[in-house]
């Protein structure tokens, strides 16, 4: 059966599209490329199509279910390679792809990916045992995450008190997910380095972002009607913590507790 090469770039999959796509491929595809992003731990991925003359309806609607896919397995994705006839035609065919991100070549792509991912975590030097992830639409969520993480922790082998910050961690910062960002996910990832073994956590939001970061992590601060304990709060409790948000675009939190 024909496949589309999927290839591995550091944290990002490239994917060229270099072919007439139909019901099949497509759907080979997407089946191809979520198991990737899953495998690989992906959290970017670039789709090529400079070799294409021509989207359609069809091909449109394609590429805005694989960046749907991948953006709830933890991975933004960039279409890049569009030709300036491409683009034109689809303007006027009164097709929409505002969920899906553009830039010109593949070069732009990757830095447009790694501004929008920031830095990476101290951790990514480090082996994923496994990972999981949660989709964040409610305060049901909230107790589902502190469930799971609990459970993790435990089969970890880590202590009482250790469990107990991580827990509560991950309860607030699901919580603002949720409440200031609309929903979003939480992925968790077992780290081992020879003698060193932790859990890391990555929550993300796709809402209105943090304008000021360094207000937000003050204790007191808050949009809402909480305390104002939950980023600076969070930090305390863990070993590791980076944020990253722009505002319009989203915020991702990190945090790590090693045994």
């Amino acid at each position: 059966m024909e496949k589309i090469p999927i290839l591995k770039m550091g944290h990002f999959l490239l994917i060229t599209i270099q072919v007439d796509m139909h019901d099949r491929l497509a759907m080979a595809l997407q089946d191809d490329l979520t198991a990737r992003v899953v495998k690989d731990q992906a959290k970017g991925v670039l789709i090529d199509i400079s070799s294409l003359e021509v989207v359609d309806s069809f091909m449109g609607r394609m590429l805005g279910n694989i960046a749907a896919m991948t953006r709830t397995l933890g991975a933004e994705t960039v279409v890049v390679g569009m030709r300036p006839a491409v683009a034109i035609t689809i303007v006027e065919l009164g097709l929409s792809l505002e969920s899906v991100r553009t830039a010109l070549t593949v070069d732009k792509g990757m830095a447009m990916l790694t501004s929008l991912l920031g830095p990476p975590s101290e951790g990514d030097g480090y082996d994923i045992i496994r990972s999981e992830t949660l989709k964040l639409h409610s305060s049901d969520d909230v107790v589902r995450v502190r469930q799971v993480v609990r459970t993790w922790m435990v089969e970890m082998k880590f202590g009482l008190v250790d469990q107990t910050k991580m827990v509560t961690a991950a309860s607030e910062l699901t919580r603002n997910a949720v409440e200031y960002g609309g929903g979003g996910s939480a992925r968790l990832e077992e780290l081992e380095n020879n003698a060193r073994h932790g859990l890391r956590l990555v929550f993300e939001d796709h809402g209105p972002g943090i304008p000021d970061l360094d207000l937000a992590l003050k204790d007191g601060y808050t949009t809402g009607g909480g305390l104002g304990l939950g980023l600076g709060g969070s930090k305390r409790l863990v070993n590791e913590f980076d944020i990253w948000s722009v505002p319009g675009e989203g915020t991702r939190v990190t945090i790590v507790r090693w045994k």
